[in-house]
């Protein structure tokens, strides 16, 4: 079976059992709402109060490797402090506290813990955790004493496994001094352009950001339109009639007349058939009349001029109606033939889910689904079978009619017999039993059909949640098979930032003894979709990536446009400007905690940069401002603020008072070149 392509351009035309064709191009049935948002259920970042430590750390660790190193942390360092403390603890932990950040945004506390992490190594079991711990401290100890030499510490990085390695070159990064990270640069960037495609990541971001498909429903029978004083019309009309023809049968069985018993006999079975055919041919008239107007080619669409869940709905059932036309038919003539199923199946969405906080993106795995069924019916020559299933047959026609002639006929006749015996009151009974049967077969006639209408809907339509539930249950289980975990979204995430910062420094032809220091800054990029883990951090198709290279020349500011989903790079944007060229650097935040900065040149217009934006919202059993932090932390916001307000506050002499730059000139980074 097939599912749910990538929307919105999703890559290029790829199968991973499912439909995947691009859909950018699409001449007319784009889907008008890109931004919506999908929060993943996950028991992931899920922590008890009474957390042991043990859990602390693994939760602590998901942050880590999911690119939020502040909560990672916190609960690492609570895990280790209650108990929970190994070589592979205190690695994750030294990772924690220097990933994404540099030494000068470390304060007092978290040095010394720094420092303190390797004491008793010795007695700890000697495996790849304790020795990547040594070697982490072997790094840093090249900042603090300028006479060792960094080759000891690469003699170490180079002992380890290759995993702790990347991890080490991943998280302490901006920590590493020139030499180092030069040494580990070829391994680092090949590392990268491997890892960029790494587990199909083409074929399956797009599931990332595939909303959480809704639950199947469908919408409940319509209520019986029989009431009280249908019934009560039709109970009285039955008496009657029940009543004037038990007396006219007395009649004529007292008169002894044959023929007359014989015409009465035939009258009540000729009124049995007439009302079993009559009520069969109505049902089945009324049932076909109501799917005509249901699937009317000209039936109800409302034009919703503003963007919306209607809207967007509306859009989708015509773009895959249309991307799903069946073979041998002209486009045109499939949405003409197909415009009343679209219609209806718009209708019945938008009156289902529109008032239940459900997105349009959430059922159009339904609008897929419904889409490729109507192809399959036309195929097999089914779409309208409803035409053949409430088909009155010809003999039941011929019946009815026969036995309406029949019944009128010996109507007359019972009723000239019945008058012959006795005037008065037999013309009376004849008189009743005709308004009786006026008003009983027809309330008759609409509460039997009504019932019968109420039964074959329901089962029409539990025919179709039965349909629903099963594709459901496949496209989820599909979808679950397919989406990235979220350690592979954040290593993909930084393969990019690696390959951007490979192409900046091969642009501007700088080697890393010429970089004093560097940052980066995502944001989200123009009308992105975005998701994450409850309690994780958004993650966006599109994103602006700001590298700030940090030379004693000045600063250079190279901002990229990296397509994730298609793993491509866009527009690029190249600024250098001196030290003493940064104006002022402002963070703006507002109520809803959206977090602008704002950067001036002496020779500019202020240039805004907005970090958080108004989407960060908590949902339920989230903290607004421990979101709005860990998506600050993974914005890589904070580094590039201090160095940003340091050149704006002291200009070059920023280079001097800093301690890490002093500390890379002491491992090696020429002072003046």
């Amino acid at each position: 079976m097939t599912g749910i392509p990538p929307e919105d351009g999703a890559g290029p035309a790829q199968k991973v059992g499912i439909d995947a064709d691009n859909v950018v191009g699409s001449n007319v049935y784009q889907d008008s709402v890109h931004n919506e948002y999908v929060t993943h259920k996950s028991v992931r970042y899920e922590l008890r109060a009474d957390a042991s430590p043990e859990e602390k750390y693994r939760v602590g660790l998901a942050y880590l490797r999911d690119g939020c190193p502040s909560l990672a942390r916190e609960l690492i360092s609570d895990a280790r402090a209650k108990g929970h403390d190994s070589g592979e603890v205190r690695f994750h932990l030294a990772l924690a506290l220097l990933s994404r950040r540099s030494y000068r945004d470390l304060d007092e506390e978290e040095r010394e813990r720094l420092i303190a992490l390797p004491q008793g190594a010795e007695a700890l079991p000697a495996n790849e955790w304790t020795r990547a711990l040594i070697a982490v401290s072997a790094v840093l100890a090249c900042y603090d004493d300028p006479s060792l030499n960094p080759a000891s510490a690469l003699q170490k990085l180079d002992r380890i496994a290759d995993a702790q390695r990347r991890m080490i070159s991943k998280h302490l990064a901006l920590v590493l001094t020139a030499s180092i990270r030069e040494s580990l640069w070829a391994e680092t960037r090949q590392n990268a352009r491997e890892g960029r495609l790494a587990g199909d990541r083409r074929k399956r971001v797009w599931a990332y950001f595939h909303p959480v498909p809704a639950k199947p429903r469908h919408r409940p029978v319509p209520p019986s339109t029989v009431t009280t004083r249908d019934r009560l019309r039709t109970g009285i009309g039955t008496l009657v009639a029940a009543g004037a023809l038990g007396c006219l049968g007395w009649t004529i069985l007292s008169s002894g007349q044959a023929l007359s018993i014989v015409a009465y006999v035939l009258l009540l079975s000729a009124g049995c058939a007439a009302l079993r055919t009559g009520l069969e041919w109505r049902h089945l008239a009324g049932r076909l009349a109501a799917k005509e107007r249901l699937f009317s080619r000209r039936g109800l669409r409302a034009d919703y001029a503003e963007p919306g869940f209607a809207q967007s709905v509306d859009a989708k059932v015509r773009y895959y109606f249309a991307k799903f036309a069946p073979r041998g038919i002209d486009n045109k003539e499939w949405r003409r033939e197909s415009a009343g199923i679209q219609t209806a199946l718009r209708n019945e969405l938008v009156d289902t889910y529109r008032e239940s906080r459900t997105t349009a993106g959430q059922v159009y795995w339904l609008i897929h689904f419904h889409a490729r069924e109507a192809r399959r019916r036309w195929t097999a020559g089914s779409l309208f079978e409803y035409h053949e299933r409430y088909r009155v047959r010809p003999a039941t026609k011929l019946l009815c009619v026969l036995s309406c002639l029949t019944l009128l006929a010996c109507s007359i006749q019972i009723g000239s017999a019945a008058v012959r015996v006795e005037i008065v009151p037999n013309a009376i009974a004849a008189v009743l039993a005709l308004v009786g049967a006026l008003a009983a077969v027809p309330g008759w006639a609409h509460i039997v059909c009504e019932r019968r209408r109420i039964a074959d809907e329901a089962w029409e339509r539990m025919e179709v949640l039965w349909d629903r539930e099963a594709e459901y249950r496949r496209w989820k289980r599909q979808l679950d098979d397919i989406r990235p975990r979220e350690e592979e979204m954040e290593d993909w995430l930084g393969c990019d930032r690696t390959m951007i910062l490979d192409k900046a420094l091969t642009h501007y032809k700088l080697a890393w003894r010429d970089v004093l220091a560097y940052a980066f800054l995502q944001t989200p990029g123009s009308n992105p979709k975005q998701a994450r883990l409850h309690n994780g951090p958004w993650r966006y198709t599109v994103y602006d990536v700001r590298l700030f290279l940090i030379t004693v020349d000045g600063v250079r500011e190279f901002t990229i446009e990296l397509d994730f989903e298609r793993v491509v790079f866009g527009d690029e944007e190249r600024t250098n400007y001196r030290f003493d060229a940064v104006s002022s650097v402002h963070v703006t935040i507002s109520q809803e905690l959206r977090h602008t900065l704002e950067l001036t040149l002496l020779n500019g217009q202020p240039r805004q940069i907005r970090v958080i934006d108004d989407h960060l919202r908590a949902e339920e059993g989230e903290d607004a401002r421990k979101v709005v932090a860990l998506n600050l932390d993974t914005a890589g916001f904070k580094p590039t603020l201090h160095i940003l307000e340091g050149i704006a506050a002291e200009g070059k002499g920023w280079i001097d008072r800093d301690p890490d730059i002093r500390a890379q000139r002491r491992a090696g980074v020429p002072g003046g070149a």
